[in-house]
Formats: C-alpha cells, structure tokens, sequence
C-alpha cells in the first residue's frame, strides 16, 4: 500500500485460520518513506514481455517492482509467483 509517500505491507492470516476481515483492518509495517513512484508490470509467462497491467485469468509468472524513493531509483525487484 502506498499511502502519503510511504510503502506499507499489509497482511493477513491465510483463511483457513481466521475470519475473512476488511483490508482496513489488517496488520501493517512501514517498509520505506519518501516514496515517490511506484510501480507494478506483470508477465504472463517467463519469455513474454512486460505488461502494465494485469487483466488476464489466473496469476501471471512474474511481477516487477519499480520503487523511486527520497530521489533514487531501487534496482527492480522481480517475484516468481507460485501457481
């Protein structure tokens, strides 16, 4: 969640352990100020290219985090998703 120049990581425990709650009330850490540009591609596969958006089915294989903070740019961060 990015919120007033802050990154926050929100979470959950899985469903099976608790009842379904709003997001508003989740656990949350601040991860990083200063937060100036954020932003998500995803890949549908390994070997197709970087989409801005992800409106397909299912989860896609890859996602990349673009962060720019107090200036800088942070290397991207690519997660394989597991599927």
């Amino acid at each position: 969640v990015r919120e007033e120049g802050r990154l926050l990581l929100q979470w959950q425990e899985p469903v099976r352990y608790r009842k379904e709650i709003s997001w508003l009330d989740a656990q949350q850490r601040e991860l990083l100020q200063g937060v100036e540009e954020f932003v998500l591609s995803y890949r549908a596969e390994f070997d197709q290219p970087w989409q801005p958006v992800w409106n397909e089915k299912g989860t896609p294989a890859l996602v990349r985090v673009g962060i720019r903070s107090n200036g800088r740019y942070w290397p991207d961060l690519i997660i394989a998703v597991q599927r």
